[in-house]
């Protein structure tokens, strides 16, 4: 039991205070702990080989490629669209209109 306490980061000094069933407690969360990082690696994982997979589908045009909120839903909010002020819209089509009328001579 001790070499699988000082694999599970358990300092030999600690190992000698601590009874039985602590060092089983702590080589189990430790055990834990490691299966839930493998579990983050697998979806991070899992996440890029999926995204990758949509970017390849995007350029064969079967599919649009998905937004990051799409893909990591718990992560990022659906951005709420902004509306512009039909005034601002009005000034920016007048300008475009301005320079092209310049342009063609009218």
């Amino acid at each position: 039991m001790y070499k699988q306490a000082l694999k599970c980061e358990i300092k030999p000094y600690e190992f000698w205070e601590l009874t039985i069933a602590e060092t089983l407690d702590m080589i189990q969360a430790y055990n834990e702990r490691q299966k839930e990082e493998m579990q983050f690696q697998a979806i991070c994982s899992y996440s890029i080989a999926h995204t990758v997979t949509k970017g390849i589908a995007v350029v064969f045009g079967k599919e649009k490629f998905p937004q990051l909120h799409e893909v990591f839903p718990t992560l990022f909010e659906k951005p709420i669209p902004k509306q512009q002020d039909y005034r601002q819209i009005q000034a920016i089509m007048r300008a475009y209109n301005e320079v092209w009328k310049k342009q063609n001579n009218r």
